[in-house]
């Protein structure tokens, strides 16, 4: 499994997330603990290790990704030996290290993007396609999961598997109490976002529950999106007129080009070599490691995938599911279920499933399922 964690650094007296500049001066401060640092156009914009990555989001927000391992006590220990000296470097700058679904303090569009050509373009084109983008790119963060597969039979039934539970585990991992300085009723806020940022390569992807649905299925969506941008070397090349199936025309085949087309898809079930389940908001360390442990626990047993499969068949009724969460919250009823049904049986087989120290690492979660509560009430 690979984790990858995004966090909100925010002035103390402005609610306004750190400056690139400032975070880049914070990456300098850190950049002789790694082994390898990345510059573009002279500005320091990530950092790596044998087993961490630390990058930037568009608004300022700080990524750290792991290695992959099935190990959560490594996991917690990755985590806290790359944030410990984040945390007292923020604190000198007058800031703390929040963790949110949602910038809780200030709109977007008082948000300043970073200089990156990548971000630019991204920004421009999603100013076309939807009027949620600013806020996808700059005040969302999220905690994202990846899990690997067998072969192609494995990778559709977990595909699906996961885009079946993405309202369920974007409700039980949502922690995005306050947005943009005021209060958040929207408990689904980021797959909101999401929703309106670009209909073409976010959400549910053509076709997935259709019969013979596999890597060709996934293909076949993917190369009618449009492109946005190319990488041509070191170089980011804006193309917004070349959906993903052109640019082999243009760029040619290769291991780069086909990485960079699959990371310009955003579904809530994002395909690369991996299956990245993108469905929760930023949470704080505790709820890093549970929510890591119950995604093992649920898609490395063949029998809760079969239960989870069985539970829809169609798009149509995870639609349905985030609809109804959000109108009616901890009362709704989803997939011909009460929701507390569902959870209730979902944490059943997770920790059935579990080992003695992965179930460890979930008992805080676990707690929050039996309360009936959110990652944001005590």
């Amino acid at each position: 499994m690979g984790v990858e964690v995004e966090h909100f650094l925010l002035d103390h007296a402005s609610g306004h997330p750190l400056t690139a500049s400032q975070v880049e001066d914070m990456l300098e401060v850190l950049r002789p603990d790694y082994d390898q640092a990345f510059y573009e156009d002279g500005r320091l914009i990530a950092l790596q290790d044998a087993h961490t990555l630390i990058t930037l989001e568009p608004g300022s927000q700080f990524e750290v990704s792991f290695l992959y391992t099935r190990d959560m006590d490594q996991l917690k220990a990755w985590y806290d030996q790359a944030m410990a000296p984040v945390m007292k470097l923020v604190e000198t700058q007058g800031a703390d290290v929040v963790w949110s679904g949602g910038l809780p303090t200030v709109p977007a569009d008082e948000v300043r993007r970073i200089d990156k050509h990548r971000y630019e373009y991204m920004e421009a084109w999603f100013a076309r396609t939807g009027n949620r983008g600013r806020e996808m790119m700059k005040a969302t963060a999220s905690v994202h999961v990846s899990i690997d597969y067998a072969d192609e039979a494995d990778f559709v039934r977990k595909v699906r598997a996961a885009n079946i539970l993405h309202p369920l585990l974007a409700f039980l991992m949502s922690n995005t109490p306050d947005y943009a300085g005021q209060d958040n009723p929207d408990i689904l806020l980021r797959d909101s976002i999401w929703s309106d940022t670009d209909p073409a390569r976010t959400g549910i992807p053509d076709g997935l529950f259709d019969e013979g649905f596999g890597y060709q299925g996934y293909a076949d969506w993917l190369e009618q999106i449009p492109v946005i941008l190319m990488v041509d070397g070191e170089t980011y090349v804006p193309e917004p007129d070349l959906t993903v199936g052109q640019t082999g025309e243009k760029y040619g085949w290769n291991k780069a080009h086909i990485q960079h087309l699959l990371s310009m898809a955003f579904p809530d079930v994002r395909v690369k070599n991996f299956i990245e389940i993108r469905s929760a908001d930023s949470v704080n360390p505790p709820y890093i490691t549970a929510y890591a442990a119950l995604i093992r626990a649920l898609f490395y047993s063949r029998e809760t995938v079969d239960w989870v499969l069985s539970l829809a068949q169609s798009a149509d009724e995870i639609q349905a599911a985030k609809a109804a969460l959000r109108k009616d919250d901890w009362n709704a009823g989803i997939y011909g279920q009460p929701v507390t049904a569902v959870l209730d049986e979902l944490d059943s087989r997770a920790r059935q499933a579990m080992t003695s120290a992965d179930a460890r690492h979930y008992a805080p979660l676990h707690e929050k399922i039996m309360a009936r509560k959110h990652m944001f009430e005590g």
